[in-house]
């Protein structure tokens, strides 16, 4: 894949821990403060590093990526997979932010916690996956969380995930997200519960189904 060293966001954290200590002690903050500050930054690294490793995971696949640059004309990243060609397509809006989110997805894919269905939809999202993708691109850059809620990890829940909305349209993004944590290992009948705004007919299969089961599912083996 063709993408941005993330030796580069690892330095740049590593830099802003001194620079953070420095900063508050001069400012006069408690220590308390101090050690809640700094340990949101030492949050920052390790979920950096995990970015990080999730890189090289994507390198090392035999699975094709392509990364492709939309801009903020759609609003939001999104990841896809081709079916014409059998590549996963990271969609991303240009902001390094948002790229950081979208590979969260595709190692969401390598790990078998998503999937996709033979339309090349999305299969297995929840709320879950989504929260930890947020919480990669937070710990790259908080820029985009200013004013929506969000001042450390601890905030970047599946609760706060289920009132993202589009800032275009205002309507929310994630409203048929799973409910429960979903793998490939998950049963159908498990499915159900966690889809429950899902057209999809799940109690018309055995409930000790996997999901990798799935006619046609397409995932990492």
């Amino acid at each position: 894949m063709g993408y941005h060293s993330g030796q580069i966001f690892e330095a740049e954290l590593l830099v802003v821990i001194p620079q953070r200590s420095y900063g508050t002690r001069k400012k006069g903050w408690s220590e308390s403060k101090l050690n809640r500050r700094l340990g949101n930054t030492e949050q920052r690294i390790a979920s950096l590093n995990s970015t990080i490793s999730t890189f090289g995971a994507l390198e090392r696949s035999e699975q094709v990526y392509s990364l492709n640059n939309i801009g903020d004309s759609g609003g939001a990243g999104y990841t896809t997979y081709n079916t014409d060609s059998g590549i996963i397509e990271i969609n991303y809006t240009g902001d390094t932010g948002n790229f950081v989110h979208e590979v969260t997805h595709a190692g969401q894919f390598e790990s078998g916690h998503l999937a996709f269905y033979s339309d090349g939809s999305p299969a297995g999202s929840d709320l879950y996956d989504e929260a930890a993708a947020y919480r990669a691109q937070y710990a790259y850059s908080d820029g985009g969380f200013q004013g929506i809620g969000v001042s450390g990890f601890s905030d970047l829940t599946t609760y706060w995930v289920k009132g993202v909305r589009n800032p275009k349209t205002g309507v929310p993004v994630y409203t048929k997200y799973g409910l429960l944590p979903i793998n490939i290992n998950t049963s159908i009948g498990l499915m159900g519960i966690a889809y429950p705004h899902h057209n999809i007919p799940y109690y018309s299969y055995s409930p000790e189904l996997k999901l990798r089961d799935w006619p046609g599912l397409i995932y990492k083996k």
